[in-house]
């Protein structure tokens, strides 16, 4: 197997497995991502072909992780407290489709738990 096409390979599965750790099919990534299904569809089926760099960050950004994620690459250390905020932001990124009320006391309670956490550091 040639390394692009390992590449892809590793490229689709990793899309997949954080496309249904949050509970979504292909459509409502695809929507989310703003592509199109069948781009979807043909990426998550791995052929051998590798997303352009734009379709990446489109993927990562409505997973909310970095690109490397999805790619497999190593990338800078990042802080513990980095890879806490990247799992707060990914299981709780629908924050915005709460009603206003409820978005504020979302807000109002992060910001508690912060100056919690800056007191403990």
């Amino acid at each position: 197997m040639t390394k692009e096409r390992l590449q892809a390979d590793l490229i689709s599965n990793n899309i997949k497995k954080l496309r249904e750790s949050l509970g979504w099919n292909q459509s409502k990534l695809a929507t989310t991502a703003k592509i199109s299904g069948a781009a979807l569809s043909v990426i998550e089926k791995g052929e051998g072909r590798i997303p352009t760099m734009i379709v990446l960050q489109k993927l990562a950004d409505a997973l909310k992780v970095p690109v490397s994620e999805i790619t497999g690459e190593e990338t800078q250390d990042r802080s513990e407290q980095d890879v806490k905020y990247t799992e707060f932001f990914r299981k709780f990124g629908e924050i915005a489709n709460l009603p206003k009320s409820d978005q504020e006391i979302f807000e109002k309670m992060l910001e508690r738990l912060t100056e919690l956490s800056k007191k403990g550091e």
